[in-house]
């Protein structure tokens, strides 16, 4: 089942999309410095624009959680504030969600890892490096659900169910200040490989475009240390912070800097490497710069989910067989998955 919006988010997307491409066609003309200028002005123009429609957009949902949310509790707090404080919070499962079944969740992550079809998946992967083929900058991950808008969960499905908790989304919410809205959930394995190419895809700093402020959660299904491909994080670098005018979001396709670059403008202590054991959970604001590093020695295991506003233009990115209303009890799950 698709939410009533997906229509209209994807169209809006796709207009989205063609305006950014439109803008820097233009600028690449660049007829005696014409070009970027204009898209200096076009970029201020669509900037100004998604500052007042996140603000129009999100009104209700901010209205609704002044009103209808419950206080958070001390754990929650803490993870809201250092969110707040430098756009990432770190804690264990157990700690939050000492309710969640995790031998299920391992099991359930285990049990896909060892299908053929993943097997596969890293068979090819390697024997095009190692071939020296071209392939897909996403080759290195595996994705539990595959082609987005196109992956389909159970309503049943332990994923959903751990996205969708109540004192998880307290968490988003509370840092957000309004009811989110759950605009992906993935299961992803990286194959680990040792090469001598760059880095490309999600392993290179970027940040991501579903949104001007969003929270992206991951649950570390295996222990990732050196050389397990962990998240790393630029404190202070979302839109307002002391990094924020550094390659600023690009609606809707976020930001990369070129290679190298935002090493030489950040304070090395404002680098975060966010190694853990198994059952570490992470919610980041990916707005701020980010990547994915390089699994070398061993994979990375994780769940994740993306949580956006309600002015996202982003349609969510995947399906529910089944009745969704049945496991959105709740004011903020009815509002994460859409339902009126």
């Amino acid at each position: 089942m698709k939410p009533p919006d997906w229509p209209r988010r994807k169209s809006d997307l796709k207009k989205a999309r063609a305006g950014g491409a439109l803008g820097r066609r233009v600028a690449a003309a660049n007829t005696f410095g014409i070009g970027r200028v204009l898209l200096q002005l076009y970029g201020r123009c669509f900037d100004g624009y998604h500052r007042y429609r996140a603000h129009w957009c999100n009104a209700p949902a901010r209205r609704a959680y002044r009103a209808h949310a419950g206080p958070l509790d001390a754990a929650q707090r803490t993870l809201v504030d250092q969110l707040r404080g430098v756009g990432l919070a770190k804690t264990m499962l157990s700690a939050l969600l000492p309710d969640v079944d995790w031998t299920k969740l391992q099991a359930v992550a285990n049990g896909w890892l060892a299908t053929p079809e993943v097997r596969e998946s890293e068979r090819a992967y390697r024997a095009a490096m190692e071939g020296h083929g071209e392939h897909g900058s996403k080759d290195y991950f595996i994705r539990l659900l595959g082609v987005r808008d196109e992956a389909v969960l159970e309503v049943d499905s332990p994923w959903l169910s751990l996205f969708l908790h109540e004192r998880l989304l307290a968490v988003v919410n509370g840092y957000l200040g309004v009811f989110s809205k759950l605009n992906a959930v993935d299961v992803w394995s990286t194959v680990p490989l040792v090469h001598d190419r760059d880095d490309s895809g999600s392993q290179r700093w970027h940040r991501d475009p579903e949104d001007r402020r969003l929270v992206k959660v991951f649950l570390y299904l295996n222990e990732v240390g050196p050389g397990s491909g962990a998240l790393e994080y630029v404190a202070h670098s979302r839109p307002g912070d002391r990094y924020g005018r550094l390659w600023p979001q690009e609606f809707p396709i976020g930001s990369r800097p070129p290679r190298d670059e935002l090493e030489r403008l950040i304070d090395p202590r404002d680098r975060i490497e966010c190694r853990g054991p198994a059952g570490t959970l992470l919610f980041v604001d990916t707005c701020g710069f980010h990547r994915g590093g390089r699994a070398t020695t061993g994979r990375r295991v994780l769940a994740t989910s993306t949580h956006v506003t309600p002015a996202s233009i982003w349609p969510r990115r995947f399906q529910v067989s089944g009745d969704i209303g049945s496991v959105a009890g709740t004011e903020a799950q009815r509002r994460a998955v859409s339902l009126p």
